[in-house]
């Protein structure tokens, strides 16, 4: 599938990981370029098949990336307090 830009979505998603900082380990790019695909897909999309599937992988896989990265940030906003 092509992206907004054009490219292929894994040309893309493999150059934004390249290129993340080096303290985020390269899965965690991946599932968070996943999250912008997936909202990207959502925007215009009618079709039922493929709605059920992306607020499935929402709730499976999504919400715990959301909430690792909220627990990242109060444990990084305590160590500089």
């Amino acid at each position: 599938m092509l992206s907004a830009t054009g490219l292929p979505e894994s040309v893309l998603i493999n150059y934004i990981c390249k290129r993340n900082l080096p303290v985020w380990p390269e899965k965690i790019s991946e599932n968070w370029m996943a999250i912008i695909i997936s909202r990207n897909r959502t925007t215009h999309t009618y079709d039922e098949k493929t709605v059920i599937k992306i607020v499935n992988i929402i709730l499976e896989e999504y919400v715990a990336l959301f909430n690792n990265f909220k627990e990242k940030m109060l444990s990084m906003q305590k160590a500089v307090e």
